[in-house]
């Protein structure tokens, strides 16, 4: 659902379960911003694995300086999106390709994540730079030292959900995904 509104930058509220709580996130993509009481990108990692989304309607806040003055919430709990994004990209419930991306592609970063003030280590941050350098395929991502099939999926989404990624059906190193990849959210980490 994350996914669908930054596509469509659709402002949505999202209540989430997480960690046995109700948290209410509103997303405003093209803005670039959420509101939330909490900041979800602080979850922790095992936690925001098990989140589930409970509903999704329309926004019931607005954002700071909208004429509609009384539904904008404290300014305090409107956040940065990106970090977010990366968060629920690395850590949460999906460990596989988002529709969007899947299929028979080949993929580069446009740009390196560090850039966006996102702090990837060891075997995300350097494939994250090799991206920004090469074509490939998710098999091929998949068999860099470090990684598996469910982190190379893991850094594409992170990849394309902050606006960093090229997907391309048409390039020579385009190739199916492998087969037997992880289902059920497991994490492969």
């Amino acid at each position: 659902m994350v996914a669908a509104c930054v596509r469509h930058r659709e402002a949505a509220l999202l209540c989430l379960q997480y960690d046995g709580l109700v948290w209410p996130v509103t997303l405003f993509p093209q803005q670039m911003l959420y509101h939330s009481p909490r900041d979800l990108a602080q979850a922790l990692p095992g936690s925001l694995a098990r989140t589930t989304l409970i509903s999704a309607e329309p926004p019931g806040v607005r954002l700071p300086g909208h004429w509609m003055h009384e539904r904008v919430a404290q300014t305090e709990h409107y956040r940065p999106l990106l970090p977010l994004l990366w968060s629920l990209a690395l850590d949460g419930p999906r460990a596989t390709l988002l529709a969007e991306i899947a299929g028979t592609a080949a993929y580069r970063a446009l740009k390196d994540p560090q850039a966006d003030g996102v702090a990837l280590g060891g075997p995300l941050r350097s494939a994250a730079l090799r991206l920004r350098r090469e074509t490939v395929a998710l098999r091929d991502i998949a068999g860099w030292p470090g990684m598996s099939v469910a982190r190379a999926s893991r850094l594409l989404n992170g990849l394309y959900l902050s606006s960093s990624l090229l997907a391309t059906r048409a390039h020579a190193a385009a190739r199916a995904e492998p087969r037997g990849l992880l289902r059920g959210g497991k994490s492969g980490r």
